[in-house]
């Protein structure tokens, strides 16, 4: 079990609510791992889909990445969080995001992965990535571009500023927003009907053909070679470092009573 993260079944739907609300519900490896368990878990029993909502705290739905983790620059390339992505995207069991309240970071690329997103109205979106600069993979931004589009997309990062639940409705993240808290799961509730009505084989098909036709991109050589020689400069630049040193000095600075 994870206290992290409230396990529920309703018949053939699996719930998974974020519940770290000392955190913002931001995601540690303990969570993410416990995800990909469930994942697994729900497959075995034949569910017909996965729900992830979250307890809201403060008005967010996730901060994202768990920074108290991050014990120097490098440990921003092996966020755990990638792992649980990849789950998401793999499993042949519709995964749908419950959002109410303000995402961030990674959690925003939690909606990339998950099949189908609905959001109260006062939901927001925002990628501070490049704050510090953090080098996506080629495969983490074909995820963004596989549901975005290239100008909303390039603003989210070239800017660390909010969406509101109608641009991230117009620019494709949000499958509907809803006008209320109530209503949100009464939508959420209806589309897992929906779904369950449907062929599951039929489902599974669907989703590993279009995930695999959104994500399929050939890169030659020379700019697959290019992009790993572009991270890794990154990643050991003096401004990512210090950028890195100064949110960790930070966060411990909070941490000292």
């Amino acid at each position: 079990m994870c206290e992290k993260i409230l396990l529920n079944s309703k018949g053939d739907i699996t719930y998974l609510t974020l519940n770290n609300p000392q955190k913002r519900n931001a995601f540690d490896k303990e969570m993410s791992d416990f995800i990909i368990k469930e994942i697994k878990n729900a497959e075995s029993k034949n569910q017909r889909g996965i729900v992830i909502n979250a307890v809201i705290s403060n008005g967010i739905f996730s901060a994202g990445h768990d920074l108290n983790e991050l014990e120097s620059a490098s440990d921003l390339s092996q966020d755990p969080m990638f792992e649980m992505f990849d789950s998401i995207l793999n499993t042949n069991i519709p995964v749908i995001a419950e959002v109410d309240g303000f995402v961030f970071a990674g959690a925003l690329h939690l909606l990339m992965v998950c099949d189908l997103v609905y959001a109260t109205k006062t939901s927001k979106i925002i990628m501070t990535a490049n704050k510090m600069g953090v080098p996506f993979s080629l495969q983490n931004y074909q995820n963004w571009l596989s549901v975005m589009g290239l100008h909303k997309i390039k603003e989210l990062f070239y800017t660390a500023t909010p969406l509101n639940a109608e641009d991230a409705y117009n620019s494709g993240i949000f499958n509907a927003i809803l006008d209320s808290t109530d209503e949100l799961k009464e939508k959420v509730e209806s589309v897992c009907q929906a779904i369950i009505s449907c062929c599951p084989v039929g489902i599974s098909n669907s989703k590993f053909q279009l995930n695999l036709l959104a994500n399929n991109v050939i890169v030659d050589y020379d700019s697959a070679v290019k992009i790993e020689t572009m991270r890794n400069d990154i990643l050991n630049s003096n401004d990512f470092i210090k950028r890195v040193d100064a949110l960790i000095d930070k966060i411990n600075h909070k941490k000292t009573p």
